[in-house]
């Protein structure tokens, strides 16, 4: 019973660990800076979030210099001609 609640424990425990890292690893656009020199935040999606949380503290939002946002650009395939497929010579 003992060696049970162990590894349930040891198994909350990792799963805890790896959603935590998970989730650390997400950079978002915007930072909070509290007034009173607290660590910066940047854990917010939009910059209407960050202001609702510094509104009233004398904080302020700003840009996360480390965010890149996850651009994916789709180049199209280049066209190809074929040839003499259908084609016919001209008559004369």
């Amino acid at each position: 019973m003992r060696n049970l609640v162990l590894g349930a424990a040891s198994l909350a425990l990792a799963a805890i660990t790896s959603a935590h890292s998970a989730w650390a690893d997400i950079e978002y656009p915007y930072c909070a800076k509290t007034r009173g020199g607290g660590a910066d935040g940047c854990t917010y999606a939009t910059i209407e979030q960050c202001r609702a949380f510094v509104s009233g503290t004398g904080g302020f939002c700003y840009d996360n210099p480390r965010y890149t946002p996850n651009v994916t650009i789709h180049a199209r395939a280049p066209r190809t001609r074929r040839s003499g497929l259908g084609a016919q010579a001209p008559r004369s």
